[in-house]
């Protein structure tokens, strides 16, 4: 039988860092007020100790590995460290079996990213060291997808969405003001509600301004309407044309 001391005091070691490490999360738990501090405290008391009290048997073991005790090793680590790595999951408030606990603890240590762990952010975002209200922060994040939804259809013709979109200024101000519908008004028979179009060639910057005087003159002129038009739409373009 060959002599595994070694083996021991590496594996004890390696619990002997991981039960300091536990007192990170502890103190920053017990900071924030968050309950699972006392697991932390306890799962590193119990590492740490079980891990002190191989160092100290087997200290003074050391020297060359054989090819069995490192085999030996190596499994071991990979057996023993998980399995006190996993006592903060299982006695903490996830409600976790210790299996699951143990899957958590050698995805952490393996780093592969797998968890069985549901709703982390929420759990992660309660009691007194909650940093959002989750709610509130969803509740605003779907009124601004709204809003923007709603203003990009308010400017549509309505085509998108598989025609579910919002018949908006695009099809309401056409191009053709002889033929055509919107919300039921017949553009052909109901004079009154054609928008005016001017489509000008030539130098933009010269006939931009004498046409914007033209289509506010006609649109005062409609017969039967009074007062003066609400607005007048144009491009990007043309708007920064007539601002320069």
């Amino acid at each position: 039988m060959g002599d595994y001391r070694a083996v021991f005091l590496v594996n004890g070691l390696l619990l002997l860092i991981l039960g300091v490490a536990m007192l990170v999360p502890a103190l920053l738990d017990a900071r924030v007020g968050h309950p699972d501090w006392q697991v932390f405290l306890a799962a590193a008391f119990l590492t740490g100790f079980v891990g002190a009290g191989l160092s100290i048997i087997c200290w003074g073991s050391g020297g060359e590995l054989h090819l069995r005790q490192a085999f030996v090793l190596t499994t071991s680590i990979w057996v023993v460290t998980p399995t006190f790595a996993a006592l903060p999951f299982a006695f903490s408030d996830l409600d976790l079996s210790y299996t699951d606990a143990f899957f958590e603890a050698m995805s952490g240590i393996t780093t592969t990213g797998s968890t069985v762990i549901s709703g982390l952010e929420k759990r992660s975002n309660q009691g007194e060291s909650r940093i959002r209200d989750l709610g509130k922060d969803r509740m605003f994040q779907a009124e601004a997808t709204l809003a923007d939804n709603l203003a990009t259809d308010a400017y549509s013709n309505g085509s998108l969405s598989g025609s579910k979109q919002i018949t908006g200024l695009d099809a309401m101000v056409a191009t053709t003001v002889t033929s055509g519908t919107y919300a039921s008004i017949n553009f052909g028979s109901n004079t009154v509600w054609r928008n005016n179009v001017i489509a000008s060639v030539g130098n933009a910057a010269a006939n931009l301004l004498p046409n914007l005087r033209i289509i506010y003159n006609d649109c005062l002129e409609i017969a039967g309407v009074e007062g003066e038009p609400d607005g007048i739409f144009t491009t990007q373009t043309m708007a920064e044309t007539l601002e320069a």
